[in-house]
């Protein structure tokens, strides 16, 4: 594969839960409180995975887990906006989850990728 000097490379890390969603909604019981403890069921393998590839030089690395988990609120959304499951089991997104997410992907890009200078 050639490689381009302008072109950035983009790493996406891992996404994963140590459960499937609905078995981490049935086990907690109830909605209140759901985001949280979610947060603590992040698979403890892909976090690590995620840190040796976000040290990866010469590439920009996002964390898909972060599109979803907050670390400074110590939760992770199990829904869309409006009320979709994020994921299907405790990897792979619902369609709706797909579109959410990618929204946050493009945004971030967004935020990252300047607009060309005329």
């Amino acid at each position: 594969m050639a490689s381009k000097k302008n072109e950035k490379i983009y790493v996406l890390g891992g996404k994963r839960f140590s459960a499937p969603t609905y078995k981490i909604i049935q086990s907690f019981g109830r909605v209140i409180g759901l985001e949280s403890y979610a947060y603590k069921l992040k698979d403890q393998d892909v976090l690590k995975i995620n840190g040796v590839l976000s040290a990866i030089p010469g590439t920009n690395f996002v964390n898909v887990m972060s599109l979803i988990c907050s670390n400074e609120e110590k939760k992770c959304q199990l829904f869309t906006d409006d009320k979709h499951l994020i994921y299907r089991d405790e990897m792979h997104f619902t369609q709706e989850g797909a579109r959410f997410v990618a929204g946050k992907f493009v945004s971030l890009l967004n935020e990252k990728i300047p607009e060309p200078k005329d």
